[in-house]
């Protein structure tokens, strides 16, 4: 009987020993949650989350629900916080759809006009209504305005106007062409080319302008995460082709191989501005490669990776650029998406930041690809605009999971109008 008793008075210590630890731990673990989604109050309540999701090992909090999820965070940590995080915890939230819109031109009314829809292509709104050709269109970074491309006769210039199409402002007035902007990702500034040989940076607010370089055809322009640096390709030595990296603060400035070296197109920041990836044409051999970026290297010098073989380098379409996805994995892996062309069609490939799991998306599925985009904060979906074969002479607007399973990849087409859709940004 003095032992049943024992036993019992044991059990009751543990209970509550037991309640109190997972009390404890629960308490503990709100707090952690809380502290990391107080910086990112305003992007919860826009995306409509009403509930808590998973704080990952790079300090991003992530929600998902199915095919939609959101990542909140930067993805980066610097050594010296010591903010504590978890990796394990998720509960339930309840969200009516996806919070970003896809922002595209279509002719489906005669010329070129610039259009907004919802993630999975519903809400199909026209923005720009007049009689000239709208082209470019670009979300800013916090998603409330657009720049885009007006041509009047043969005058380009660029625009900017919130995302509801509203408040149009004409940024440039100049009898030269202005074309391809591209926002800073502070949103407080715009770079655009010139004439094909002027990189000009302008501020979106008083409208001045800063030319940063001038060199023969240039195009491909990107702004590092930091928005101290631009790299951008332009042509040099007997159709070679050649990747500039300069730095806006302080001059200074590179190129990533000399004429005789290597060709190299397509520069892409990786989302902590450590490197940059690109295409690269080495003795008739093509591949993506990347570059740990140090402005001081001589030209050909540095830490240069192979990461991919690919069959096409050259052309000037948007279906042979580089999509880094901001998403970083909790192995700190991010991955790199690019169109590659063979047997006479454009496939988007995805490649770890590594070179490991190199995996065709489209397979042959599309007859063509005009371009594509991959601004999803958790890596999950890659919109393009192609041709499927029952529709070869038109584009569309689709969405591809930017994974594959067993099953293959999923394709969902979101427009089908009468006239091209393309260009889409999101």
């Amino acid at each position: 009987m003095k032992q049943k008793r024992k036993i019992y008075q044991l059990g009751k210590k543990l209970a509550v020993l037991l309640g109190t630890v997972t009390i404890t731990v629960f308490l503990v673990s709100i707090v952690f949650i809380m502290d990391s989604l107080q910086a990112q109050e305003g992007f919860v309540n826009r995306a409509g989350i009403v509930g808590i999701g998973t704080v990952g090992s790079n300090d991003c909090v992530s929600f998902s629900a199915g095919e939609d999820a959101v990542n909140l965070g930067n993805g980066s940590r610097s050594d010296n916080q010591k903010k504590p995080y978890i990796t394990s915890l998720a509960l339930k939230f309840r969200r009516k759809s996806y919070p970003f819109s896809i922002v595209f031109v279509s002719e489906r009314d005669g010329n070129k006009e610039i259009y907004k829809m919802g993630f999975d292509g519903s809400r199909q709104e026209r923005l720009t209504d007049n009689k000239y050709s709208d082209s470019s269109p670009k979300w800013s970074p916090d998603k409330t305005q657009i720049t885009f491309v007006r041509v009047q006769g043969k005058n380009y210039d660029i625009f900017i106007m919130d995302g509801n199409g509203k408040n149009e402002k004409r940024l440039t007035n100049n009898p030269a062409r202005d074309y391809d902007p591209v926002w800073s990702p502070d949103g407080k500034k715009i770079a655009f080319i010139r004439n094909h040989d002027t990189l000009i940076v302008i501020d979106t607010i008083g409208g001045k302008e800063k030319i940063i370089v001038r060199q023969d055809q240039i195009r491909g322009h990107c702004w590092s995460p930091d928005n101290k640096k631009i790299a951008f390709c332009f042509h040099e030595f007997q159709d070679v082709r050649q990747i500039f990296v300069k730095d806006i603060g302080t001059g200074k400035q590179k190129y990533l191989f000399s004429y005789n070296q290597a060709g190299s197109l397509f520069p892409a920041w990786s989302p902590d501005g450590s490197e940059l990836a690109y295409r690269r044409l080495y003795h008739n051999k093509h591949g993506i490669w990347k570059w740990k970026v140090n402005i001081n290297d001589a030209a050909g010098a540095g830490m240069h990776t192979k990461l991919a073989k690919i069959s096409t380098y050259s052309g000037s379409s948007g279906r042979f650029g580089i999509k880094w996805s901001t998403f970083v994995m909790r192995n700190r892996l991010s991955k790199i998406a690019y169109g590659d062309l063979k047997h006479g069609r454009t496939d988007i490939y995805i490649v770890n930041s590594d070179g490991s799991e190199n995996i065709n998306l489209t397979d042959g599925r599309f007859v063509s690809i005009e371009s594509f985009d991959w601004n999803d904060p958790v890596g999950s979906h890659i919109i393009l605009s192609g041709s499927l074969p029952r529709r070869s002479s038109g584009l569309d607007i689709f969405r591809i999971q930017a994974k594959k399973t067993r099953r293959g990849v999923k394709i969902k087409q979101l427009t089908n109008s009468p006239g091209n859709d393309s260009q889409p940004d999101f």
